[in-house]
């Protein structure tokens, strides 16, 4: 019996002693209710690639925490690991959360934010093949509205 709880215990004391944490997140463009439409003639619309940022902090008594600023540090991480080019812009915002704790006494909370790298062609422009030459920038874009959520397509033009 004095061995059984003591497997019991040695077990229950690796678990404390290893943590325990959750993961959750979800997609940051379906939960906005903001939308900037811009007009611009665009001649094609092409995903280039996907980009992350990432922030730790952690948390004393799993409450007060130890650092400020992490969905600042996030984003900045993010915009780094990016890298953007000329007219290359971040689309398709993703948020994911890993919350771990470690006996109660401390937590640490690890923000990720993901986003899709898009190349945009303005109308007009022909490179040669081969040529590796960008675009020229994209005339500055004035926002026409700001209205309820709907999505913006991304689909090369058709003429």
């Amino acid at each position: 019996m004095q061995r059984a709880i003591g497997k019991v215990v040695c077990a229950v004391g690796v678990v404390a002693i290893g943590g325990c944490g959750s993961t959750s997140g979800f997609l940051r463009d379906s939960a906005t209710l903001t939308q900037a439409e811009f007009k611009m003639d665009v001649s094609q619309i092409r995903y280039s690639r996907s980009v992350s940022g990432s922030a730790k902090v952690g948390e004393a008594l799993c409450s007060i925490p130890l650092d400020e600023d992490q969905y600042k540090r996030a984003m900045e991480a993010l915009y780094g690991s990016a890298q953007l080019k000329t007219n290359e812009v971040l689309t398709n915002f993703r948020e994911d959360e890993v919350f771990s704790w470690f006996l109660g006494f401390y937590c640490q909370k690890t923000l990720t934010i993901s986003a899709d790298v898009i190349d945009v062609t303005p109308s007009g422009f022909v490179a040669s093949p081969g040529s590796g030459s960008l675009p020229p920038a994209v005339p500055s874009a004035v926002p026409v509205s700001s209205s309820a959520p709907s999505s913006i397509p991304l689909i090369p033009a058709v003429k």
